[in-house]
């Protein structure tokens, strides 16, 4: 595994995405569930419309966030020092190929 620099931050969600009308947080959400993770859906005084996830392997270590703010028109994953893991890096992979 590569090591990249941490915190992690990933923009995966892009301008033509969003202009189609999808709706980023279902399928944001549908992904997770189709690569067998769990997401707890949360909220970040930050972007008080926006919405924050915590996203977690079953059975391993790590947490994995995510945030989109529809305002800014932006989904991004963020890992942060001392919740990293393995398996990280091949979700955010496999989560850039579905949001591209």
């Amino acid at each position: 595994m590569r090591s990249p620099p941490w915190p992690y931050k990933l923009d995966v969600v892009q301008q033509t995405l969003l202009s189609e009308g999808v709706d980023v947080v279902d399928r944001f959400e549908l992904a997770l569930s189709g690569l067998g993770l769990d997401a707890k859906r949360l909220s970040l005084k930050k972007h008080p419309d926006g919405i924050h996830w915590h996203i977690r392997q079953p059975g391993t270590t790590g947490t994995l966030e995510a945030t989109y703010v529809p305002d800014g028109q932006r989904l991004w994953l963020e890992s942060r020092p001392g919740r990293t893991a393995d398996w990280q890096e091949p979700i955010i992979d496999e989560l850039r190929v579905r949001f591209a």
